[in-house]
């Protein structure tokens, strides 16, 4: 007997539509109705001779690191903003993350070591569902990052890391988010690059410096970098 699909419907349907993992196909599949109800029974070997498998979308994690006020988050939004009409993109900024989804972590280096961690499992999952996942988090300790690394190669997923760089006197007179007053003041301990470290990625796949050249341009760079490593097809950074 072959194998059969089934569902009890309310109504006799015009037109199936099936859709299974990886697969989908609008069929005329031999149907079968009873009066006490619209059960469907489908002749699956029928179905699947003719399905027609939909094409592989394949995701990757672009890891964006550097000192605080870089500029990791303004272009990961911009380049998010140039790929988001070709293909599924979700940033993970890393305040954001920390604050909705790791409260509980502070600011120690195994804090901070787990929460890179947390962070490279959620990108991977995204990622492997086909999704260019833009992280946006300082990542300080090179250990941590290239335990994220080793994640998504041995996951076989896409990753790249990208250095948004300039020096911490640029970032300190950017002050975005005011850490570096605050610690100037003394009211704010443990910040990156001033009184905690951070070890610059030794081999990184892009290395942007925001000193030199305006956030649209290292977008358009970041968005390059993507399309020919990942297969991603970009509409062009709007500053």
């Amino acid at each position: 007997m072959p194998d059969l699909l089934y569902a009890f419907l309310d109504e006799k349907p015009s037109s199936l539509s099936l859709t299974t993992t990886g697969m989908h196909r609008q069929t005329d599949a031999p149907i079968s109705f009873r009066s006490y109800g619209w059960a469907l029974f489908i002749d699956l070997a029928t179905v699947m001779e003719s399905v027609e498998p939909m094409p592989t979308v394949h995701g990757a994690t672009v890891w964006l690191t550097g000192l605080p006020s870089a500029g990791k988050s303004t272009l990961a939004g911009l380049a998010a903003d140039a790929m988001g009409g070709a293909r599924l993109v979700e940033v993970l900024d890393g305040d954001a993350v920390r604050r909705t989804f790791f409260p509980e972590l502070g600011f120690s280096r195994a804090d901070r070591e787990e929460n890179v961690h947390r962070i490279g499992r959620l990108a991977l999952l995204l990622a492997r569902n086909g999704v260019t996942v833009l992280v946006a988090v300082i990542a300080p300790y090179r250990g941590a990052r290239d335990r994220v690394r080793r994640l998504h190669s041995d996951a076989g997923v896409p990753y790249t890391e990208v250095w948004v760089d300039a020096p911490l006197a640029t970032c300190a007179e950017r002050d975005v988010k005011g850490l570096y007053t605050m610690a100037g003041r003394g009211e704010l301990h443990g910040l990156t690059g001033v009184d905690d470290p951070y070890e610059p990625p030794a081999a990184p796949e892009l290395h942007l410096r925001t000193d030199r050249q305006d956030a649209a341009g290292c977008a358009g760079a970041l968005c390059t970098h993507v399309e020919r490593l990942h297969g991603v097809t970009t509409a062009g950074v709007r500053a």
